[in-house]
């Protein structure tokens, strides 16, 4: 193409070059007849014309030289931005193409690695690893893409208003930063069975027989109670966090007389103080199950991992034990201290050997009623176990009639409105005595031996600081077995100690695990 634009250029320059030598011949006959001042000779006239005809035919053959080296520059550019998108799409992913000058610009919102996709990004962080793998140029470009879209995500998000980012988009950006500033978990490694292709062990995934398109996942409960607090990014360089708490407050009374001293007292103070701790698990994976199975196996693995610590962290702001271990310890160890081991919340002890929800409606008041009494601000959020909220769901007037009825039914005068829907976790009521209501899997059974409880709060007072989740690949530490190390670690840190009346727990006899279901 380069010899075809060559030769059209010489060609505009000759066609050009002859226009230009007759325009000069018109000129020289117009001007010799101008500076004598007479008329054209015949001689004159005839070339004249001839020239002016010659010089139409030598602008014809411009425009069509100009024409012909147009075209030839434009389908040069065209291969040129071809050639360049080709290698963007090595470099950026297929989500980015270029302009004519080589700009990168993004034209759809796919990304290398997606769900259902024929690739895996962990699967290519391990293979790209291997040196001598026949698969480790093409990992390494997909995972030069991945990070490159990963940037320009995050570029856009960067470029909103922090108000305007959803929580998804907030998270992201925190989870692109604590990427790029990864830092090794403290706490020893918790899970060591090998996953191997063996029936049991992870073979199920190499089957020969049944759909290999889904899995079966392990169900885990959600952390309905820990997204209910007042959440937020845990800051970098700590291990501790201390928030200043005013024990004593200043006071105002009315003057004696003209001229005599005014009220004066001064504030006093405190620090809270709680420590940040390492949540991790890990997972070891046969080589032969990441590269042979159908299934991208890894986010199978790491899916799992990040179902397990959002549970732990849940489960930690209800019941973690701090440095001792207290009542409500079913953690162990050193952890966050979690609502129901706080000092200072409300306690309200229901004994009742046969309870219903005449009796629990004046516990959850009495609640209520503390945290109002001391906060100055209501309760909004109610927490029991699914079980209990089942049990409540499931109680009969005396005139069996169902207490918690449906909206679609249409109630009046219910105790409680139930959801249209069957919930498991999560917002299970539009209301009970004024409160949202929530179920939560995580909540202790064995409080006393067979009781379980009821959390009832202004959730927003307490603090939960989390760092985002950290994945992590380690094939070298277990190479000699051929198998890889899958870890997730992040941080976090909890505090209902700040106002600890904000929280209320309702326990006792009236709320004897499991409760017994009408027959």
């Amino acid at each position: 193409m380069a010899k075809e634009l060559k030769n059209a250029r010489k060609a505009l320059e000759s066609a050009v070059a002859l226009r230009d030598e007759k325009v000069g011949d018109l000129e020289k006959i117009v001007q010799s007849a101008a500076t004598e001042t007479r008329d054209f000779t015949p001689q004159e006239y005839e070339a004249r014309g001839r020239l002016s005809v010659e010089i139409e035919q030598a602008n014809k053959n411009v425009r069509e030289a100009e024409d012909s080296v147009a075209t030839i520059e434009k389908a040069r550019r065209e291969a040129r931005k071809a050639e360049r998108a080709a290698a963007a799409r090595v470099d950026n992913g297929y989500a980015y193409e270029t302009d004519g000058d080589g700009v990168i610009t993004r034209n759809s919102t796919k990304h290398t690695y997606e769900r259902g996709g024929p690739h895996g990004w962990l699967k290519d962080l391990v293979v790209s690893s291997i040196i001598g793998h026949p698969g480790r140029r093409a990992a390494d470009n997909r995972l030069a893409a991945h990070a490159r879209e990963m940037h320009q995500d995050l570029v856009e998000i960067d470029k909103k208003y922090p108000t305007a980012r959803t929580a998804e988009e907030a998270y992201m950006l925190r989870q692109g930063l604590e990427g790029i500033n990864q830092r090794g978990p403290d706490g020893g490694p918790r899970n060591y069975r090998d996953l191997s292709t063996t029936t049991g062990a992870g073979g199920e995934f190499v089957p020969p027989l049944f759909d290999t398109k889904d899995w079966i996942e392990f169900l885990r409960a959600a952390r309905a109670l820990a997204d209910c607090q007042n959440n937020q990014p845990l800051p970098d360089g700590t291990m501790g966090i201390t928030l200043p708490k005013v024990t004593g407050g200043t006071a105002v009374a009315s003057q004696n007389s003209q001229n005599t001293g005014v009220e004066d007292q001064d504030l006093s103070t405190a620090f809270v103080t709680f420590p940040v701790v390492t949540k991790a698990g890990q997972q070891k994976l046969s080589l032969q199950l990441l590269e042979r199975s159908p299934i991208d196996f890894s986010r199978v693995v790491m899916q799992d991992l990040g179902r397990a610590y959002a549970q732990v962290v849940d489960v930690a702001v209800a019941t973690g034990n701090g440095v001792g271990s207290g009542n409500y310890d079913i953690n162990g160890g050193t952890d966050v201290t979690g609502i129901l081991n706080t000092e200072g919340i409300n306690i309200i002890s229901w004994t009742q050997s046969h309870p219903g929800i005449p009796g629990l409606y004046g516990q959850i008041g009495q609640a209520k009623a503390d945290v109002a009494n001391t906060i100055f601000q209501p309760a909004t959020h109610c927490f029991m176990t699914p079980t209990r909220w089942e049990w409540l769901a499931s109680q009969f007037d005396a005139n069996q009639r169902p207490l918690v009825v449906p909206t679609y039914q249409g109630p009046f005068n219910a105790a409680i409105l139930n959801t249209d829907g069957a919930v498991a976790e999560g917002a299970v009521g539009r209301k009970i005595s004024g409160l949202d209501t929530f179920e939560d899997a995580n909540l202790p059974t064995t409080v006393g031996t067979d009781q379980d409880v009821i959390l009832i709060g202004k959730f927003d007072e307490n603090y939960l600081y989390e760092s985002p989740q950290v994945f992590r690949v380690l094939p070298q530490t277990y190479g000699n077995q051929l198998e890889v190390l899958l870890q997730v670690y992040g941080y976090m840190a909890f505090t209902a100690a700040r106002y600890p009346t904000a929280n209320a727990v309702i326990t006792g006899t009236g709320l004897v695990y499991p409760p017994t279901f009408a027959s």
